[in-house]
């Protein structure tokens, strides 16, 4: 009996979504995405690694649920803030969008937590141009 049970608590989290989300799982498309600097520039791009189809592969960016009516100046800097890794300085260089804006331009979208960065993901499968197009700059407070 106490092995159905815990096979049955081990489904029920796995059922709950994010309970169990690893490094390489798709970051659902409600989630904010934020990067740092002039997001919507060629240069924030020059050192990111391309595919054979001049494609972006694994753009860092930060990646967390974060609902719409939710989103303001403190709430984007509080996200920016989960990161240990780095200092984001405290804006408004930040740029947003949603997960879903990629992906429906064709970007993957994956979870990549790091130690002292739980929100990290990447992007990949956007070429420069699309990618700039993305983001709007941060919430000021």
């Amino acid at each position: 009996m106490k092995s159905t049970i815990n096979v049955l608590l081990v489904c029920l989290l796995g059922l709950s979504g994010t309970a169990l989300a690893k490094n390489g799982d798709p970051v659902p498309g409600t989630y904010l995405m934020a990067r740092s600097g002039a997001a919507n520039t060629d240069k924030n791009y020059e050192g990111e690694d391309r595919d054979i189809n001049n494609k972006l592969e694994q753009v860092s960016a930060l990646c967390k649920e974060l609902k719409p009516a939710d989103v303001d100046a403190e709430s984007v800097k509080k996200f920016m803030k989960s990161d240990k890794t780095r200092n984001w300085g405290d804006g408004p260089t930040w740029w947003i969008s949603r997960v879903s804006t990629a992906t429906g331009l064709g970007a993957k979208v994956v979870e990549d937590a790091q130690p002292g960065n739980p929100n990290h993901c990447l992007i990949s499968g956007l070429k420069v141009s699309q990618i700039k197009g993305i983001w709007t700059e941060s919430p000021e407070p």
